[in-house]
């Protein structure tokens, strides 16, 4: 077992989890519309908050779909660190 792509994957997943969480729960946060605006001799983001509520339960549906994602990794990671020849079974490396 590497514990290089042990760590790789568990901190993947874990992120995976957390953005996919976040996304459920507040989509006004990753939904927000992002202009430019200038300061004198540079451009500075702001940002305004988007109001569609379609955009809204799109953002939760892929949120969704990012969380049962990272179980799968997380699951895939715990066959990984008990059997580390999962990997070359799945990826199909010899």
């Amino acid at each position: 077992m590497n514990i290089v792509t042990a760590l790789a994957l568990g901190i993947t997943a874990i992120l995976f989890m957390i953005f996919g969480i976040v996304s459920i729960y507040k989509p006004s946060i990753i939904g927000r519309e992002c202009y430019w605006i200038k300061r004198k001799f540079f451009y500075i983001p702001r940002y305004k908050i988007s109001t569609n509520e379609y955009y809204h339960n799109q953002i939760k549906i892929v949120g969704l779909g990012v969380l049962i994602a990272s179980i799968i990794m997380f699951i895939f990671t715990i066959a990984y660190v008990i059997n580390p020849d999962v990997l070359n079974s799945v990826v199909g490396i010899c």
